[in-house]
C-alpha cells in the first residue's frame, strides 16, 4: 500500500500505538507480521500437552466419567497429545474487564460449594466467563446469548453434574455490582439446554487478558482446547483449516488501519451487510445516528486482535441448528480484515456461489427456477440489488409474519409459490418453528462444502473456508471455482461458483 497517498492526510486520524499498545498484549501483536507456519519456530513445531490420571471410580453412575482424561493436584501425569503452537493452548483467557474484581467479592460458602480452594473456584467461573466473551464483539445485540446445553457443560467441568450448577449459582448471585451473567431457557431439542450472556453491566468489549494460575483449571481449559482439537481433525472442514493454518500470515493491526483508511477514501459506499463501514474516532456509539446500521472499524480491529493475539481459535464443529458448520478464528474476523491474510505469502481470492441459500431453497422445498440471482430478483422488482443482497441474509430464517414484510416477498409469492408454501408450511408445523428453514439450508451447504474441500484436499489444495465461499490462492481459483462448480450441479443446486475479478460472473 502506498503510504504516500492522501487517505493518510483525511480527517480520521487516531494514535495506533496509543490506542492497542496495552500491557496486556503480547509484543508481537502490534506491528509485527503474525507467521503461522510452523518453521517460525522451534524445529519442532508441536507443543506437548498433559492430563493428569484420575483416581479409579468403582460406581457404575461415574465409569463413563472415570473413563477420560482429567487434570487433578498432584497425580501422576501422562501424555495424551500435541498441539500445533499457532492454535490458543488454553491458557490466557479474556474477560470483561472488572468481572474478576466482582469475583472476589462474592461470599466465600458460594465458592466453597464449586472447590474449597476459593482461587481454584474463581478461576472456574472465569473459564466459563471466557467461553461467553467472544459474543459480546457481535453487532446484533441478540447475538450475545450463548447456547450450551448441560452436556457440555458437565464436560467442561469433569462431568460433575453438580459443579456447573454452582458456577451458575456463583454467576448470577446479585451483589454489589448486580449478577454477572443471565440466564434464558433456551430451544430444547431433547436435551436440557439454556442461553447464557453477560448482563448489562458487564456486558463491555474492553477486555482483561489473563493467565489461568492454577494447574487444575489449565487443565480443564487445555482439556477443552484438545477436544476440540481432535474433533476438528476428524472432519473434513475442520481438518482443512488445520492443514492451511500452516501457510498463512496475518496482517498487523497498523496495515489493518491502513486498510481501513484506504476502504473509506474509495468513498462512501463500502458496505457489509448493509452496514457501512466507519471510524468511531474515539467517540461513543451513541454519537452516531442510527449506530446499528453502521460497522465501527475500532470495534472490528478488537474483534481481530481478540481472534489472533493469544494464537487461532481451534475449529469449532456447530450443533445442529447451524448444520455442522465449522467455525474460527478467519470466519468470524471481519471480512474486510480477512482479505489481507495471505497463503504461503500470497494474497488470496474469494470464490462462492451466486445466490447460494435462494438457490438451494429452490432445490430443498420445490421450485422451478434455476441460476436465480440477485439482480435477476432486483429487475423484476425494481429494488435496488444491494437491498436485494441484503433481505436475502435473513429472508429464509425469519418467521412467517417477518416474511411477509420482507420487500422480496412479493417476488417468491408471484414467481416461486409452491416453495414458498412449502417453507411456511414447514416452519408452522416443525418444533424448530421458523428456525427449521435455516437449519436444512445451513445443513445442505456444509454437505456441498464438504465434498468440494475433500476433492480439492486431495489434489493437495488447501483453502480457507468462510462457511458457503473458499478463499486461496490466485493459482488456484480457476480449479477451485470449477470443482465447486461440479459439486454443485452433482447436488442439483443451480447455481455458480464466481470470483471478484470474473466478469461474467454471476450476482
Amino acid at each position: 500500500m502506498n503510504k504516500n497517498n492522501t487517505i493518510f492526510g483525511s480527517k480520521n486520524k487516531f494514535n495506533e500505538d496509543v490506542l492497542y499498545s496495552r500491557s496486556t498484549l503480547p509484543s508481537h501483536s502490534l506491528y509485527q507480521p503474525i507467521q503461522l507456519s510452523p518453521s517460525y519456530s522451534s524445529p519442532s513445531s508441536l507443543i506437548n500437552c498433559e492430563v493428569k490420571k484420575r483416581d479409579t471410580v468403582k460406581t457404575k453412575k461415574h465409569a463413563a466419567a472415570a473413563s477420560r482424561p482429567v487434570f487433578q493436584d498432584g497425580n501422576e501425569y501422562e501424555q495424551i497429545e500435541d498441539l500445533p503452537l499457532f492454535f490458543n493452548q488454553g491458557e490466557f483467557i479474556r474477560i470483561p474487564k472488572s468481572v474478576e474484581a466482582t469475583l472476589k467479592r462474592i461470599p466465600k460458602e458460594l465458592t466453597k460449594a464449586i472447590n474449597p480452594k476459593r482461587n481454584i473456584a474463581i478461576e472456574m467461573c472465569l473459564l466459563f466467563l471466557s467461553k461467553l466473551s467472544l459474543a459480546l464483539y457481535y453487532e446484533d445485540e441478540k447475538d450475545s446469548w450463548v447456547f450450551w446445553g448441560a452436556r457440555y457443560m458437565r464436560s467442561l467441568f469433569n462431568d460433575d453434574p453438580q459443579t456447573y450448577k454452582n458456577i451458575l449459582a456463583v454467576l448470577i448471585y446479585n451483589g454489589t455490582s448486580g449478577s454477572i451473567i443471565e440466564i434464558e431457557e433456551g430451544d430444547n431439542i431433547g436435551i436440557k439446554a439454556h442461553k447464557y450472556r453477560y448482563t448489562k453491566e458487564f456486558r463491555s468489549r474492553k477486555m482483561e487478558r489473563i493467565r489461568l494460575k492454577t494447574d487444575y483449571v489449565k487443565g480443564l481449559s487445555k482439556k477443552l482446547v484438545l477436544e476440540l482439537y481432535r474433533k476438528a481433525k476428524k472432519d473434513i472442514i475442520g481438518n482443512n483449516q488445520i492443514q492451511v493454518y500452516s501457510s498463512i500470515a496475518l496482517p498487523t493491526i497498523k496495515s489493518a488501519f491502513e486498510q481501513a483508511k484506504s476502504l473509506i477514501a474509495v468513498g462512501e459506499n463500502f458496505i457489509k451487510k448493509g452496514k457501512k463501514l466507519v471510524f468511531l474516532n474515539k467517540h461513543a456509539r451513541s454519537y452516531y445516528k442510527n449506530p446499528n446500521n453502521l460497522s465501527f472499524i475500532e470495534e472490528h480491529i478488537e474483534l481481530f486482535e481478540y481472534l489472533t493475539s493469544d494464537g487461532l481459535l481451534v475449529p469449532s464443529i456447530s450443533r445442529r441448528k447451524a448444520g455442522g458448520r465449522v467455525f474460527d478464528s478467519l470466519n468470524r474476523m471481519p471480512r474486510w480484515i480477512r482479505d489481507l491474510v495471505t497463503i504461503d505469502g500470497e494474497p488470496t481470492d474469494e470464490c462462492d456461489f451466486s445466490c447460494f441459500h435462494p438457490n438451494l431453497a429452490i432445490k430443498l422445498y420445490g421450485g422451478k427456477q434455476k441460476y436465480l440471482t440477485h439482480k435477476k430478483l432486483a429487475d423484476a422488482t425494481g429494488l435496488d440489488e444491494a437491498v436485494v443482497k441484503v433481505q436475502h441474509l435473513s429472508f429464509f430464517n425469519k418467521t412467517y409474519g417477518e416474511m411477509k414484510q420482507s420487500p422480496i416477498y412479493p417476488y417468491y409469492r408471484e414467481y416461486e409459490p409452491a416453495m414458498l408454501n412449502n417453507i411456511i408450511r414447514e416452519k408452522l408445523k416443525s418444533k424448530r418453528e421458523h428456525k427449521i428453514t435455516s437449519e436444512r439450508l445451513f445443513t445442505a451447504e456444509v454437505e456441498i462444502m464438504k465434498k468440494v474441500i475433500s476433492l480439492l484436499n486431495k489434489e493437495n489444495i488447501y483453502t480457507i473456508y468462510v462457511f458457503d465461499a473458499l478463499f486461496c490462492k490466485k493459482q488456484h481459483t480457476y480449479r477451485v471455482k470449477e470443482v465447486m462448480n461440479q459439486v454443485a450441479h452433482e447436488f442439483g443446486v443451480f447455481t455458480t461458483a464466481k470470483a471478484p475479478n470474473d466478469k461474467s460472473s454471476l450476482n
